[in-house]
């Protein structure tokens, strides 16, 4: 547990560091919120690399480990930097003894890290010896989580091979797993290895949020708004909570394997294009698929300086009118942010590839639509179109800060993709058409109903800020290209299932929330306006003012609840459903697939045979750490490999075991497990499995039986 706490104290450490070497335009506070996501990630590839370059994984963390904090350390320790930090720290305290400057720190963070401390470690747990999920989806997703960190830090050696099937190349992102591996090798048990992180990276969630809302819109109050219509995203779900509620059904007494969520309404218990789709991304994303916890935050974070530094080239004519040097501006204050933020981007592919894929349609976009708005639009409106020497030069130095940029971002992601990855066995049949993103797509639907159900009024919301906030430099490029990223979402398909394109559309709903939270902030009357009305109320027209002030709070919200209410309930019936959670796997099924990992120690590449493929919760799958033949069949499909064969040949071995000894050979599989999954998935005949394969090993209702080789058979004879 202590080296674990430094694990994350030294990649907070990263973080800030790094924010601070590349001038990030942001504040100390900031540095620190946004730096412990950045640099805990930057530490986990860091030690990837060096246990990829070693022969060992124990190696490979210790000078990892040791080197990034030395690194750290000398540029902590220089003169400049020093005295930097110091100032940087005074200028914090002074923000603190200024009334009010750190309320909406407090309004956003306090809520959601008394939320997270409470919630996030009973979303997976040990109880009376079993393992126990405390939220439906984690039960469902942590599972592979699971099985992909075991598998890595059960190795003595880093491994890239598949985790689910096993001789089969690597082809999901290794490096949020590969994190909770390197906990488990400095002592953390397996559940806190994964609930650790999650609480580290959600911890920061609210802030970023924050930071981004505030600092591209200039209100801070718009920040505080927009941070919560994402995080309590819901959709108009919040009428059948209200009818709910009304009639005594509270959402907190469902049981655990079937919530009662608003942001999830289905139709007699199925998915249907009348219901709810569109899921509170904490309780669809950002709890059970850990990957995307990690990839926002460095997704966001690229966003953000890419607008900082399109922002920045858009304001050279304020530059020329003081005279100074545009290019040295330019170089001096983005270069240096710009080549990090696109380190960052190629290494998405080993964090979170949909991250990576959405920043590869969203930043051209809205590159395109910002330099038209400037290039063209503006000029043409100031009648300097054709005036070649009224415009700054725009494009010569957009060129350049998009080679600054790219370069670091191609190459790094090229170098990424190639070494530690592979392309899934589906390869572009990943992608198709999409008839709007509904569930059944066999049945017509009407979108815009659709949409407006789902989504609730960011859409129509999002389309006024369009008209009221036109004057604003950021609100059109990024509601075009929020757009384009809809659109996409609606009509093409990333992933076989569907369903995935929520992560393309969760960038959406939060590229559009922020000119929607500035309109919803300009709704609220200011305290003076309202002090001022109250204290000259007998005045007639101080009457309407006041009048007016509560018809525009209402009217807030009214909104606010319509944006909040659901996600609100969904949110909270996931602390309500971790008092009692589902199990994952119990007390002997523990103890056998550790017993498995110590049998197989010294041949900890066998291949190991199971009823995993129909059962994601089976204990060899989850907790062993061994090669399996096949794991289970739904991650599988999800993630395009090609396995289809495996399962029915693992049916095969079970139902004739006599007819499968060439099978065990040709595939090196050197382990048979029969247990209460097996029994009960292919009724196996016993008597028979126990004639042909000696047993390695058993626990209760488990056997782990051997598959001699053909040597070690002629032996025996």
């Amino acid at each position: 547990m202590f080296f674990a706490v430094i694990f994350f104290l030294l990649g907070a450490a990263v973080g800030f560091l790094w924010l601070y070497l590349v001038r990030a335009p942001l504040a100390f506070e900031e540095k620190i919120v946004w730096g412990n996501p950045i640099g805990n990630i930057l530490l986990t590839a860091w030690i990837f690399g060096w246990a990829y370059m070693l022969p060992l994984q124990a190696w490979g963390i210790a000078v990892g480990f040791v080197t990034a904090f030395l690194m750290m350390l000398s540029i902590a320790l220089k003169k400049d930097a020093l005295s930097d930090i110091r100032h940087c720290i005074g200028e914090c305290i002074q923000r603190m003894r200024t009334r009010g400057e750190y309320d909406p720190w407090l309004v956003v963070m306090v809520p959601w890290l008394l939320y997270g401390a409470v919630t996030i470690p009973r979303l997976l747990f040990f109880q009376d010896g079993a393992l126990i999920a405390g939220w439906i989806n984690t039960w469902g997703d942590w599972a592979t989580h699971l099985r992909s960190s075991t598998f890595l830090a059960s190795s003595p050696y880093l491994t890239l091979e598949n985790p689910l099937l096993a001789g089969k190349p690597l082809s999901y992102p290794p490096l949020p797993n590969y994190l909770s591996a390197i906990l488990q090798q400095m002592g953390l048990g397996v559940d806190r290895s994964l609930t650790w992180p999650s609480f580290v990276f959600f911890a920061s969630l609210p802030g970023i949020f924050y930071i981004l809302g505030k600092r591209i819109s200039q209100n801070k109050h718009a920040g505080v708004v927009f941070a919560y219509i994402v995080l309590l995203a819901g959709g108009m779900g919040v009428i059948y909570l209200l009818s709910d509620l009304w009639q005594g059904n509270y959402f907190w007494q469902a049981s655990p394997y079937s919530p009662h969520l608003y942001t999830d309404v289905r139709v007699d218990g199925h998915y249907d294009n009348s219901g709810i789709w569109f899921m509170n991304f904490i309780i669809s994303e950002w709890f059970p698929q850990r990957a995307f916890l990690v990839g926002i935050p460095l997704a966001l974070y690229v966003i953000y300086s890419v607008w900082s530094a399109l922002d920045m080239l858009f304001s050279l004519p304020a530059l020329r009118e003081q005279n100074r040097p545009i290019t040295a501006v330019l170089r001096h204050r983005a270069r240096r942010n710009l080549v990090f933020s696109g380190f960052l981007l190629g290494i998405l592919p080993l964090v979170h590839a949909h991250s990576f894929i959405t920043l590869a349609l969203f930043l051209p976009l809205f590159t395109f639509f910002l330099a038209c708005k400037h290039v063209i639009v503006l000029p043409m409106l100031q009648g300097n179109l054709f005036r070649r020497h009224a415009r700054p030069p725009y494009i010569r130095n957009l060129l350049r800060m998009t080679i600054w940029f790219a370069g670091p971002a191609v190459v790094v992601g090229l170098a990424a993709a190639r070494l530690f990855l592979s392309v899934p066995d589906k390869g572009w049949d990943f992608f198709d058409y999409l008839r709007w993103w509904v569930p059944v797509q066999e049945i017509p639907v009407n979108p815009v109903a659709y949409w407006l159900r789902n989504a609730g009024p960011l859409l129509i919301v999002g389309l006024a800020s369009a008209v009221l906030l036109w004057k604003e430099r950021w609100s059109g490029p990024f509601l075009f290209a929020g757009a384009g990223l809809f659109l996409l979402g609606n009509f093409i398909k990333f992933q076989p299932w569907h369903y995935d394109n929520l992560k393309i559309l969760t960038y959406w709903y939060i590229v559009w929330s922020l000119p929607v939270a500035v309109v919803l902030t300009r709704l609220l009357p200011r305290f003076e306006d309202v002090k001022h009305s109250v204290s000259n109320i007998f005045v007639r027209h101080r009457v309407f003012n006041i009048l007016r002030h509560a018809a525009l709070l209402s009217l807030f919200i009214m909104l606010m609840v319509l944006f909040m209410g659901a996600g609100t309930a969904d949110v909270l019936s996931v602390t309500a459903s971790t008092r009692t959670g589902l199990p994952l796997a119990d007390k002997e099924g523990i103890a056998f697939a550790e017993l498995v990992r110590h049998v197989t120690e010294n041949d900890s590449r066998a291949i190991i045979a199971a009823a995993t493929a129909p059962h994601h919760d089976h204990p060899v799958l989850l907790l062993s750490g061994r090669p399996l033949y096949v794991g289970y069949e739904g991650w599988l499909w999800t993630y395009g490999a090609h396995y289809q064969n495996r399962p029915q040949e693992i049916k095969s071995l079970y139902t004739i075991p006599t007819a499968s000894r060439e099978f065990l050979q040709e595939n090196n599989i050197r382990y048979i497990v029969l247990g209460p999954q097996e029994r009960y998935q292919y009724g196996p005949d016993e008597e028979e499995f126990l004639r042909l394969f000696p047993i390695a090993a058993e626990y209760g209702q488990y056997r782990l039986l051997r598959v001699d080789t053909p040597s070690e058979s002629r032996s025996k004879n």
